[in-house]
C-alpha cells in the first residue's frame, strides 16, 4: 500500500492527501531538437532514446535527519513524502519482497532527488574505507550559484567535505559527505563565462592581429 503523508503540489496551493504521482510532480515536456548539455555543450536527441536523468535515488538511515542536509542545508525543494507499505508492484521494480518504508522527492531545478529510508529489508551501510574509484554509483553532482558558500553552509552545519572548492576551468567543484558519509558533489557551472571569455580572447587576438598586419 502506497500513502502520501501529505505534501502541497509544487504549482498550486492545493493539499494532497492521496493523489497519483502525476498529480504531485507535473510532468514535462519532453525536449526536442537540439539540448544544451552541462559546460556549454549541444546535442541532438533523435526520436527515440533517453531524454534526461529523471531522479537520482538516495538510500538513508534516518529521514529526518538526511532532510536536514538536502532540504535545509542545501535548499532542495520537498515536493513528495509518502510511506510504503508491502506494495506488491514496488517490491517487483526493487526485487524485494515486504518492502516497507518511506520515500521523499526533493527538486533540484528540473530534476529530483529521491531519498529512500526503508524499514524492511534494513540496508548495509557504505564500508568504512568507501573510495569515489570503487564500482557503482558514486555520487550524485548537484549545481549551485556559489560552490563556495555552499560549501561553507555544508561545513559550517557539521558536515565533511572532500576538499575546497576546486577551479577547474570550466566548472569549480567539490565533494562533501552527506549523513550516511554518501558523496555528493558541489557543481558551478562556468561554461558560459569561459566560453565568453575564450571568445574574448579570440576576437581581441584576430583583431591585434589584423591591426599589426595593417600596420606593417
Amino acid at each position: 500500500m502506497l500513502r502520501l503523508r501529505l505534501r502541497r503540489c509544487r504549482s498550486s496551493d492545493l493539499d494532497v492527501a492521496c493523489s497519483p504521482l502525476s498529480a504531485i510532480i507535473p510532468p514535462r515536456a519532453a525536449p526536442s531538437g537540439e539540448m544544451k548539455r552541462p559546460f556549454g555543450y549541444y546535442t541532438h536527441r533523435g526520436a527515440m532514446g533517453v531524454t534526461r536523468v529523471n531522479h537520482t535515488g538516495i538510500s538513508v538511515t534516518d529521514m529526518d535527519r538526511s532532510l536536514g542536509f538536502y532540504r535545509d542545508v542545501l535548499g532542495l525543494e520537498l515536493v513528495m513524502d509518502m510511506d510504503v507499505d508491502r506494495h506488491p508492484g514496488l517490491d517487483s521494480v526493487v526485487g524485494m519482497t515486504d518492502t516497507i518504508g518511506r520515500v521523499v522527492m526533493l527538486a533540484a531545478g528540473d530534476s529530483l532527488v529521491e531519498l529512500w529510508c526503508y524499514a524492511n529489508p534494513m540496508g548495509r551501510p557504505l564500508p568504512a574505507d568507501y573510495r569515489p574509484a570503487d564500482k557503482g554509483v558514486t555520487h550524485v553532482a548537484l549545481e549551485v550559484d556559489d560552490v563556495d558558500a555552499m560549501h561553507a553552509r555544508v561545513v559550517g552545519a557539521g558536515f565533511r567535505a572532500k576538499s575546497a572548492p576546486v577551479d577547474l576551468g570550466i566548472h569549480k567543484t567539490c565533494y562533501v559527505h552527506g549523513p550516511d558519509d554518501e558523496i555528493v558533489e558541489l557543481l558551478e557551472d562556468r561554461s558560459d563565462r569561459e566560453m565568453l571569455a575564450r571568445v574574448t580572447r579570440r576576437t581581441i587576438e584576430r583583431r591585434l592581429a589584423a591591426k599589426d598586419k595593417k600596420d606593417s
